[in-house]
């Protein structure tokens, strides 16, 4: 038998090893909810993000932005 098939057999061990893996994305798009960054650092796919809005990725953005051409709530005249 492998090592691998020997450490998943202990119920303990593999549950202490799960716990370290990540169940939730790091970062995830406010409005489509894609996963932007799954672990820091690591992007997935491109996106936004100011220090008062939440990461919004450039689909969702650009679907925002080109909207009833208002933006993101304010209006350039």
């Amino acid at each position: 038998m492998s090592a691998e098939a020997t450490v998943f057999e202990i119920d303990d061990l593999r549950k202490y090893i799960f716990t370290f893996l990540r169940s939730y994305p790091h970062k995830s798009c406010r409005e489509c909810k894609c996963v932007l960054e799954w672990d820091p650092g690591i992007k997935k796919v491109n996106y936004l993000e100011w220090a008062t809005f939440k990461p919004v990725c450039h689909d969702c953005f650009r679907n925002i932005f080109f909207s009833n051409n208002i933006g993101l709530g304010c209006y350039i005249m």
